[in-house]
């Protein structure tokens, strides 16, 4: 087994391992009984004919494979648990330190001179088991956001993953009504002002120009604020108040 450093295996996936173990035994036992089982004669002809460059029986040629890929899987079987790290390098075209940092970070036996294939493919399935909550709150993401997940560690990427973040969890509000869009609030802004103009103008007529100016002075302080909040610089429209017969209405 791998003697990389690593993080420690939970129990679980200890027990797991210990389990493959089993298996393995189990599955080397049954071969051996299996190989025990080829009829030994017809094994030494087949060799045999086999050395001297002679066509064998069907008998002799059937027994003498199945025996060649029993053998195979055995060593196969014996050797699964202590594979060459060269082996994994060929395979995935990384280098050895990758294995060791990753051996370290993830908890997989592939930071030694050896690599455990059984224990490896447990420690995945755990370490996808961990991740799979995780995962499904990304699932629905475009490809480049998800990408996000998974880049470098660097500075630069923590500050845009926190940047994203803070726009999901924006969008979240938006869609749950905690927060409103700019355009709604000054939307609503704008109505509110154009009734309260029109009740202005009432007050204006039956109370005297003094006390509509009163209002029209809160009106222009309400339309300042409002821009202010909704987007610095830029005047609420004054065309989209009531109209002439929604004024009469907001004044009864």
């Amino acid at each position: 087994m791998s003697q990389g450093a690593r993080k420690p295996k939970t129990s679980n996936t200890a027990q797991d391992i210990a389990g493959a173990d089993q298996r393995i035994s189990a599955r080397l036992r049954e071969l051996a009984e299996r190989r025990a089982a080829i009829d030994r004669d017809l094994l030494t002809v087949a060799a045999q004919k086999r050395a001297a460059r002679t066509a064998p029986t069907v008998r002799e040629a059937k027994a003498l494979s199945k025996y060649e890929h029993i053998r195979e899987e055995e060593q196969f079987w014996r050797t699964c648990r202590r594979l060459p790290q060269r082996h994994l390098r060929v395979l995935s075209g990384r280098h050895p330190r990758q294995f060791l940092d990753q051996s370290q970070r993830y908890g997989l036996s592939i930071g030694g001179k050896t690599w455990d294939l059984a224990a490896v493919m447990l420690e995945l399935f755990a370490l996808l088991a961990e991740i799979a909550p995780w995962y499904r709150q990304w699932e629905g993401l475009p490809r480049d956001d998800a990408a996000l997940l998974v880049g470098p560690n660097t500075a630069a990427m923590e500050r845009v993953r926190i940047a994203r973040a803070r726009l999901l969890e924006l969008e979240l509000q938006q869609r749950t009504r905690e927060v409103l869009p700019q355009r709604e609030v000054r939307e609503g802004f704008n109505e509110l002002a154009g009734f309260l103009r029109a009740a202005g103008e009432r007050i204006g007529r039956e109370h005297g120009p003094a006390a509509g100016q009163i209002l029209e002075d809160a009106l222009k302080q309400g339309e300042r604020m409002a821009t202010k909040v909704c987007r610095p610089g830029e005047k609420l429209p004054a065309d989209k108040g009531p109209g002439p017969g929604q004024a009469a209405q907001a004044g009864k």
